[in-house]
């Protein structure tokens, strides 16, 4: 991940980062605190380091894809772009994830060993204006690869602001420039719903074989806009038929199969942990798939 960000550093590297900034030199410098989950690659390091960089130098401008995750309520949204997430980061994608549910806070559910003090969406939304420099300060570690950074609510967070839709558009613009993938988790209707539907390259949209996600769908119809929809069925039950949600729904290229262990993770706070057992391979292969996919497609 370093080496996205070499060009940011001009003075002496800290301790153990000598072998990782080659041909660093000593100049004029501003200090910029950068999160140490893409410093060091591990999450052993909760605090940010102060490291040194040329004064103006900028993130390099890159065009990262945003992926979002939408569907109907308990279709496994938030599952699913965890898994998303942690594929990427097993093909050495750097991978931002997002979580945008207001109404329950995302950082204590998937990270509840997280430091209570550390930012979190809610309080970057209450900047003036996002930027590359403050969406990464504001990325909290996830997993054991050192190349995810999560971006959710804490408790505690005050109300978004009223002009949160509009930050949330500036700030999924911003989000290209930070890693090659943003996988943002939609959550129920909020302020970040429709900047997300725009701003994305591709959306999977999740639901289940039940008669909950049909009826959702129905009545919501602005989850058939946007561009590049691809239908996911997810949690499918041995006695339930995926065929009758293609005939409702359209073509469905992926089918997540129902994984009893899954719902163990979730309730414990370790999404981002294998899972093991006949089903669990099958559910794996399936978001194998869809992240292979997403690869054939790198421009």
């Amino acid at each position: 991940m370093i080496g996205r960000y070499r060009n940011l550093f001009a003075a002496e590297p800290p301790a153990g980062m000598a072998g990782l900034l080659p041909g660093a030199s000593n100049s004029t410098t501003r200090m910029l605190l950068i999160p140490c989950w893409i410093l060091s690659g591990t999450r052993k390091e909760k605090k940010s380091k102060s490291i040194s960089i040329p004064a103006g130098k900028e993130l390099m401008k890159l065009s990262g894809k945003i992926i979002a995750v939408s569907g109907s309520p308990g279709s496994g949204k938030t599952l699913t772009a965890v898994k998303i997430a942690k594929a990427l980061a097993d093909f050495k994608r750097q991978v931002i994830l997002v979580c945008c549910d207001e109404q329950v806070p995302a950082i204590p559910l998937l990270i509840p060993e997280s430091d209570e003090s550390a930012p979190s969406l809610g309080s970057l939304l209450r900047l003036s204006e996002p930027s590359s420099i403050t969406v990464l300060r504001h990325c909290v570690p996830f997993g054991k690869s050192g190349l995810i950074g999560f971006l959710g609510y804490r408790i505690g967070d005050q109300s978004p602001p009223q002009d949160s839709g509009e930050k949330g558009s500036k700030l999924f613009s911003v989000l290209r420039s930070c890693a090659d993938y943003t996988v943002i988790d939609c959550g129920p209707e909020n302020s970040l719903a429709s900047p997300v539907f725009g701003a994305c390259d591709i959306r999977y949209r999740l639901f289940n074989a039940g008669l909950k996600s049909f009826v959702f769908f129905a009545a919501n119809k602005k989850e058939e806009e946007g561009k590049a929809v691809i239908n996911v069925l997810n949690n499918l039950k041995p006695n339930q038929d995926a065929s009758v949600a293609g005939e409702s729904l359209g073509p469905v290229p992926y089918v997540l199969p129902h994984v009893p262990d899954l719902e163990e993770q979730y309730d414990a706070g370790k999404l981002y942990e294998p899972v093991y057992g006949s089903p669990a391979k099958k559910y794996a292969k399936v978001i194998q798939r869809i992240v292979i996919d997403l690869l054939d497609h790198e421009s």
